[in-house]
C-alpha cells in the first residue's frame, strides 16, 4: 500500500477465519490506510476483486454518498500538514481510535468531487509526481 497505488506482486498469503473475513476484506472503492510505517498513508482498492487486508491496514468503508478521493487527499493533506501521525513507545501506530478522533469537512457530494477534479488538475506539479 503507497499512496494512490497497490503493488501487489509480492503478496504473501495468510489464513482468515470465517470472522475475520467481513472485518478484513477490502472491496472496490475503499479507502486503505496505513496504521504503522508511512503512518496514514493511503489508497483506495481499484480492483473488482476483493482483497483480505491485515490488521495493519485500515478499512474505511462510506456509508452514506460521498467521494471517497476527497477522503484520500484529506488523508494525504492530514498527513503531510503533520496533522496525523503515530502514537504509542516504540513502534508508533494511527489506531482507528486516533482516526475516529479526526475532524473533516463534509462538503455536499457535489462539492466535494469538484474539489477532488481541481486538485487532480494542479497534483502531479505540486506532489512532485
Amino acid at each position: 500500500l503507497y499512496w494512490g497505488r497497490f503493488e501487489l506482486d509480492k503478496l504473501k498469503e495468510m489464513f482468515f477465519t470465517e470472522a475475520e473475513i467481513e472485518r478484513c476484506t477490502a472491496t472496490k472503492g475503499d479507502l486503505l490506510v496505513c496504521e504503522g510505517g508511512d503512518i496514514g498513508r493511503a489508497a483506495i482498492w481499484p480492483y473488482d476483486y476483493d482483497i483480505c487486508i491485515q490488521n495493519h491496514i485500515h478499512r474505511l468503508r462510506a456509508y452514506a454518498p460521498v467521494c471517497t478521493k476527497f477522503f484520500y487527499y484529506l488523508f494525504y493533506l492530514y498527513k503531510n500538514a503533520g496533522w496525523i501521525g503515530g502514537k504509542g513507545i516504540g513502534i508508533q501506530g494511527l489506531s482507528s481510535n486516533a482516526i475516529h478522533l479526526l475532524l473533516f469537512p463534509l462538503p455536499p457530494l457535489a462539492e466535494q468531487e469538484k474539489i477532488v477534479e481541481e486538485i487532480e488538475k494542479v497534483f502531479p506539479v505540486v506532489s512532485g509526481l
